[in-house]
């Protein structure tokens, strides 16, 4: 009886030694399948990433391929923005507006009269102020999540563009940190882009209209290209007043006018590092 029953622990630890090592085993399959299918949704979200920055690239050389002025307003929107649009619309034509996010909370008519027009809408930070955002990444981070968040409340899409406050070669903040945001801002597939004409409306309060178009107008003259630096704020009645003549301008030389495509990063003052 003795030696049945120590067979029968003996047979009854093995059946359960065997149980342990397959449900181990089954334990060990499972999470090497669970981190294939982690890999493979990296690899899909990878792919859909590259598709759609080959997309963006695409588009940018088509508009590229002809000679094509970048009519762009930044740190609206404001009190201008009506004046604006409405002379835009005069001529047909299609801009782009960088937006900080706190001017979008200001004034969210303008802000749908932007999009109910269709023009393109970038991000211009939420907070616009130097000091916070280029205090460190996480600072950075924050206020473009923040702006973003706004910006999709009026667009339903996130933030394709970015343009730093200052630029992305500002001297303002933290040169480490520019450089980070500039790497960050490419590794989430958001294309920041500067300016290759500065119109000069923000070089002082109420900038003479004459001079705005000349200093545009000059500077666009031999680019294939122009990115074209302008204002809209409460301060900036001049570039209203200038802007029939700088479309007008510009038309002559020979540009058709169209908003920034949504992978635009052509000029850049520095580049991802």
């Amino acid at each position: 009886m003795a030696i049945v029953l120590s067979t029968l622990l003996v047979a009854t630890s093995y059946f359960c030694i065997n149980v342990i090592v397959e449900q181990k085993k089954v334990m060990i399959l499972t999470e090497d399948i669970n981190t294939l299918q982690k890999k493979y949704d990296e690899l899909v979200v990878q792919g859909d990433t590259l598709e759609q920055q080959f997309k963006d690239k695409l588009a940018q050389q088509q508009v590229l391929a002809q000679k094509t002025a970048f009519l762009t307003f930044d740190d609206g929107p404001g009190e201008n923005t009506e004046a604006i649009l409405a002379i835009l619309a005069r001529y047909d034509v299609q801009a782009t507006f960088f937006v900080p996010g706190y001017m979008v909370e200001s004034y969210p008519e303008q802000m749908k009269a932007i999009v109910s027009a269709g023009h393109q809408i970038g991000s211009h930070s939420y907070s616009h102020n130097y000091r916070e955002i280029y205090a460190s990444l996480d600072n950075f981070k924050a206020d473009f999540l923040k702006s973003n968040d706004v910006i999709k409340q009026y667009t339903g899409k996130d933030v394709t563009l970015f343009r730093h406050p200052g630029g992305s070669s500002n001297q303002a903040g933290n040169a480490e940190v520019v450089s980070a945001t500039r790497q960050w801002l490419t590794e989430i597939g958001v294309n920041y882009i500067d300016w290759n004409v500065d119109s000069m409306d923000a070089s002082g309060q109420h900038v003479a209209a004459n001079l705005i178009k000349k200093a545009t107008l000059e500077q666009s003259e031999y680019q294939q290209a122009p990115v074209i630096l302008l204002h809209d704020t409460v301060a900036k009645g001049t570039t209203v007043e200038a802007l029939p003549q700088i479309i007008e301008g510009l038309q002559q030389q020979g540009f058709v006018l169209t908003a920034l495509p949504d992978g635009a990063d052509f000029v850049q003052h520095r580049k991802p590092s």
